[in-house]
């Protein structure tokens, strides 16, 4: 593992059109895409073996076997954080309390006026109106329920910044409509990234992370004792609760493809059935071929904290462990980081 702390401003531009010079600003995203990490790694391994850079996206090349497992965030006092679950709710109007509720696995009933076809639903456990979460994350050393809650705004600022547009051809900015505006990301709480890794070595030095070339100091690390015993599951219950710690892309929209129109399939060794599910508002994602010297196509990702309920129709504890804990379900950019799950009861 790799402890990535960033030496200034991040920028993690958003997918939003943006025009320099025009009444417009370039907005800054937070947490950054699994596959700007893996870019920024990709970047740090041939800055320091430039002679390999030829063969990039070659089968010679030496950044093929690199595989993202895990990103996790740190404070200043050492806390690591992950996304909250979206399955997890705030008492409404409240906004001060860090009172959260889990919500509860129910039937539908018998009269129910909806284009939702997942047979269960999440209902409250409260006699209260509460609203979803965003932008919130939990502490991992804590049992979920108990963890406050902690708002993005108590880990990172965000400010805007003013720039030059510079014309490579000319030594001045004598052009007109060269101003731009950047909503750039300061770290306030938040220390550094914590990237699990496979397929390169890396020991420390500096890398570029993120847009506008920003600087952040990396170095090998032990992976920390909080998130080994993240993964500890020891009992299967009546149904899976999976966790998507990252970003996944799947062929059908938020439903995975190996899913039938009954909301059944088989995954790997597994017979399950999609019960219910939490999904957010999908993201855009696409990343930077440094090959190409060009932006990626844009594609929909299901976000990070969204939980799907299964129904294990066919498979044991082993199978289900080995297959979803810790792994990538994401159905294209895997090796990059997108569809991490964890098990979650």
């Amino acid at each position: 593992m790799i402890e990535i702390t960033p030496l200034d401003t991040l920028f993690f531009r958003n997918t939003k059109e943006y025009t320099m010079g025009e009444e417009t600003t370039a907005n800054s995203i937070f947490p950054p895409m699994p596959s700007t990490i893996y870019g920024a790694i990709r970047t740090a391994y041939f800055s320091e073996h430039s002679e390999s850079f030829k063969f990039v996206n070659t089968d010679k090349d030496p950044t093929k076997s690199l595989k993202i497992k895990g990103v996790f965030l740190k404070d200043k006092d050492g806390s690591i954080f992950l996304q909250t679950p979206l399955d997890f709710v705030l008492p409404k109007d409240q906004n001060d309390s860090n009172e959260l509720f889990k919500l509860v696995l129910d039937k539908k009933p018998d009269r129910f006026y909806s284009n939702f076809k997942l047979p269960k639903l999440l209902t409250s456990p409260v006699n209260k109106k509460v609203e979803s979460l965003e932008n919130s994350y939990f502490n991992i050393t804590s049992i979920v329920t108990q963890s406050p809650l902690f708002k993005a705004e108590n880990l990172i600022k965000y400010e805007t910044h003013i720039g030059i547009g510079r014309n490579k051809l000319k030594t001045t900015d004598e052009e007109e409509g060269r101003l731009y505006k950047a909503r750039m990301v300061r770290p306030n709480l938040l220390k550094s990234f914590l990237v699990d890794y496979d397929g390169l070595e890396l020991t420390n030095g500096i890398l570029k992370l993120g847009g506008e070339g920003k600087a952040a100091y990396y170095k090998e690390i032990e992976i920390p004792r909080s998130i080994q015993q993240l993964f500890r599951v020891s009992e299967l219950k009546d149904y899976l609760r999976l966790y998507l710690m990252t970003p996944a892309y799947f062929k059908k929209g938020w439903i995975p493809s190996w899913l039938d129109e009954n909301f059944e399939g088989k995954y790997k060794n597994l017979h399950l059935k999609l019960i219910t599910a939490v999904v957010g508002k999908p993201i855009m994602a696409g990343g930077y071929d440094i090959a190409k010297n060009k932006p990626k196509m844009m594609k929909k990702f299901v976000p990070a904290g969204s939980v799907y309920y299964f129904e294990v129709l066919k498979g044991d504890f082993e199978s289900i462990k080995s297959a979803f804990q810790y792994q990538s379900i994401s159905e294209e950019l895997s090796s990059e980081g997108f569809g991490i799950t964890i098990l979650f009861y």
